[in-house]
């Protein structure tokens, strides 16, 4: 048993730090020093004989070098969704734990090759764990699981991935039959369907509230609520003679494939069009499959299988992000898209509703626009793709000269006030450096509307307050109280801190050992560290009142975003083209090195 209680703070100043191996140690919780030492490639924390942890800090997901992480012998029933940025993780240690579930996160790690959780309490495998394609070796013995049945787990690694595979390939199937279903129900049929299946007046006022302008997604959810009831038994027979014991023949009959048939010039068409993409049976027919993406909101369709992936930018919780190669237009894109899984209603929603967002707020210069979408296999929204990356990342790797922050800062602001001067207004609930993109010349595109919602008169259309907004960049009363709605001054809030970030080049509240303590913290009126902030700039002094103004303890003491661009415009025209496009080629020469 190793008697260390805690690491010294300035365990963190060793910055080409590999190696660190901290097994049965006395921590209270993880170290939180450990998640600073960002050239870090092998971690041993397993507390066999020592104090347990019985959680892994988010911050975890900012060791982008790690391939070697080992956690056995913990409490741990989950793991931060953060995780899934490990890009380069390759052998994940877990045995000894208390999972009850899969961590899904675990299928988000693209270059695992080794997953060791034995001994936990796992009775389900995820399909979705298909995707990690250079699993070579997995180890889940001494689990109670039941799927995939036990003859496929004695066979190993390769039987259990063909398994999920297949598993995989066949919920895909049903949820695509799903789809075609449902956009063709009436709101006459889809109610009596719905009670037929169990589901009270109130929950389907709920399904209703949460899709008020969209039957059909209505109906999607009732579905795919109705498959988790049924759980292995909701096969695609199975809900077809259900529909036909409910005497709707015609539904039932829609389960089947939509025929496809040759157009006039010999080309194949389906509902939305031919295989060229281009739509050749009129918008009446589109509008029958697809009324929410071509008619209402009249989205460019994209064709999916013109886009050439060429490499993954990230994933999320439901959704990732790759580059591909548009190969009709010649040009590089960015693709997101729905994971390959079991997918909720829900989720669907939140990418169409980021779609429709995305489709308004085109018309900034400093909002990611959106050039189109897929339809077919998956929805999918194309973007451009955006060459320089994030602001994160280029603050993190450059000293940026300050007239280039100071036009990213004043771009910033200008793409929020054209959000919140829509109608209704589209607040962003996760504004942060990371969802800041930068194109060919490093102006800026505000993205990831994944969280945004809707501001209609005095309420906003969701049901809770901006659930997943990051804990270092959301507003005091976010904290104290939870079923708070947003309102712009959320946002104002979280560009207070990122124009601390862009000030600094730092993480806010890096130091703080959990994120309750960030919660206590920023309730009682702490903020990040000033005192990293430099005194002796006129221009960064004059931010850095706006600043911390923003971030205001109470919301109605901060600026609108409309008075935020006016003071920055007054910081950035003190900067000449020149001094611009000499910053620009003084980070372009800092990249190169």
């Amino acid at each position: 048993m190793n008697p260390i209680r805690r690491l010294p703070n300035d365990v963190t100043r060793l910055a080409r730090l590999k190696t660190l191996s901290v097994p049965g140690c006395q921590f209270d919780e993880f170290p939180r020093q450990v998640l600073h030492l960002k050239t870090l490639e092998e971690l041993y924390a397993g507390q066999n004989g020592g104090r347990k942890f019985d959680m892994v800090p988010d911050e975890v997901g900012n060791l982008q070098h790690l391939w070697l992480l080992s956690l056995e012998y913990n409490l741990l029933r989950t793991l931060p969704s953060t995780m899934s940025h490990l890009h380069n993780l390759r052998v994940v240690q877990l045995p000894n734990n208390k999972f009850d579930t899969f961590p899904e996160v675990l299928c988000e790690l693209p270059a695992m090759e080794k997953l060791d959780i034995r001994n936990n309490n796992i009775t389900r495998l995820l399909t979705a764990l298909h995707r990690a394609d250079k699993l070579r070796d997995l180890d889940v013995s001494g689990n109670p699981l039941t799927y995939p049945p036990q003859d496929v787990c004695e066979q190993g690694t390769g039987a259990i991935m063909a398994f999920l595979k297949q598993e995989a390939r066949k919920d895909e199937r049903i949820l695509r039959a799903f789809n075609r279903l449902s956009v063709r129900m009436s709101q006459t049929q889809w109610k009596p369907l719905a009670r037929s299946l169990g589901l009270s007046n109130r929950a389907m006022d709920a399904i209703k509230a949460s899709a008020p302008d969209d039957v059909p997604d209505q109906v999607y959810q009732t579905l795919v609520q109705w498959r988790e009831k049924e759980g292995e038994a909701a096969t695609l027979s199975a809900l077809e003679q259900h529909l036909r014991d409910l005497d709707f023949q015609q539904l039932a009959d829609q389960l089947l494939p939509t025929p496809r048939t040759p157009d006039r010039r010999g080309q194949e068409t389906g509902a939305v069009g031919s295989v060229d993409g281009q739509e050749k049976d009129g918008p009446q027919n589109s509008a029958r499959k697809y009324p929410s993406v071509t008619v209402d909101q009249k989205f460019p369709i994209i064709n999916f299988d013109r886009l050439e992936e060429q490499s993954i930018l990230g994933r999320g919780g439901f959704a990732y992000v790759k580059k591909a190669r548009h190969l009709d237009w010649k040009q590089d894109v960015a693709v997101k898209c729905l994971l390959t899984r079991q997918i909720e209603g829900s989720e669907q929603d939140v990418l169409y509703s980021e779609a429709r967002k995305l489709k308004l707020a085109s018309n900034s210069a400093h909002v990611i626009s959106l050039l189109g979408v897929c339809l077919d296999p998956n929805f999918a929204i194309v973007m451009p793709y955006m060459e320089n990356g994030s602001l994160a990342g280029l603050l993190r790797d450059v000293d940026v000269p300050w007239a280039l922050r100071w036009r990213m800062a004043h771009e910033i602001s200008l793409g929020m006030t054209f959000l919140h001067c829509q109608n209704p207004q589209i607040l962003h609930c996760d504004l942060k450096a990371e969802n800041v993109l930068l194109d060919g010349d490093f102006h800026v595109k505000i993205s990831d509307f994944g969280l945004s919602k809707w501001k209609m008169r005095s309420r906003v259309v969701t049901q809770t307050s901006p659930e997943g907004s990051t804990i270092t960049h959301a507003p005091p009363e976010y904290f104290l109280d939870i079923n708070l709605v947003p309102t712009p001054m959320f946002d104002v809030y979280s560009f207070g801190v990122l124009l601390w970030e862009i000030i600094t080049r730092a993480e806010p509240y890096g130091n703080a050992m959990n994120s309750a303590l960030i919660r206590l913290a920023v309730t009682s009126g702490q903020r990040p560290d000033l005192t990293l902030v430099p005194t002796d700039l006129p221009d960064v002094s004059t931010v850095s009142q706006l600043m911390q103004t923003c971030w205001s303890q109470n919301p109605e003491d901060r600026p609108t975003f409309q008075a935020c661009a006016d003071r920055l415009l007054a910081v950035t025209s003190r900067s000449s083209k020149e001094d611009i496009l000499q910053a620009i080629i003084d980070v372009m020469k800092a990249r190169k090195n």
